[in-house]
């Protein structure tokens, strides 16, 4: 049974941790201690974010790149720092200004680079939950295009004369094999032309 002493220090330890991922300024929150848990939030947040860029950067390097899985969880543990870094920057420098136009055009371009930044991370997450039903998607749209294309050769003229022209080939070359006398062209006058053809 552990001590709860012991787990107060390590949830402790971990908050300290979190409000350093925050950017939470310390004195301030001595100041203000109720901010305190919403600071501790906002770096749970940032990691979890970075989380899931971590492991959605592993699929993608498998994936796409065909990385054994430890070099592509090295590469992912990159991206995720990089996109730790990245939202961290967005929360600490977006400063409040008095004016509610200025706060919002100070934040807007950093809102975009986060909604970016959340396409870039769950794109590949999102590919390796519904690779299934892509995959039944895709054939089916292969089987309808096949279907479209068996339908058009079916309606063009020159497709519906490709049967007579194989038989035509045929009987030229059951000639050509048996060889023909002049003989065999008084005795069939139809084959005259064929013979004059050839000769």
């Amino acid at each position: 049974m552990s001590n709860p002493t012991s787990r107060r220090s390590v949830r402790a330890a971990l908050a300290e941790q979190l409000l350093t991922v925050a950017g939470a300024n310390r004195e301030v929150l001595r100041d203000a201690p109720k901010e305190r848990g919403k600071q501790v939030a906002m770096g749970a947040v940032l990691v979890s974010t970075a989380g899931l860029a971590a492991v959605s950067a592993s699929y993608a390097l498998h994936l796409a790149l065909h990385l054994p899985w430890p070099f592509a969880v090295v590469g992912g543990l990159a991206w995720g720092l990089v996109i730790l870094n990245l939202d961290r920057w967005l929360v600490v420098s977006t400063p409040r200004l008095k004016s509610k136009t200025g706060t919002i055009g100070m934040a807007l371009p950093r809102v975009l680079l986060a909604v970016l930044i959340g396409a870039v991370v769950s794109t590949p997450l999102t590919l390796a939950v519904f690779s299934a039903e892509i995959g039944t998607e895709v054939q089916k749209m292969a089987a309808e295009e096949e279907d479209a294309f068996t339908q058009q050769l079916a309606e063009d003229s020159r497709y519906a004369e490709l049967p007579a022209m194989r038989e035509e080939i045929a009987t030229l070359q059951a000639d050509i094999a048996d060889g023909v006398t002049p003989a065999d062209v008084d005795a069939d006058p139809a084959g005259s032309s064929r013979w004059a053809r050839r000769r």
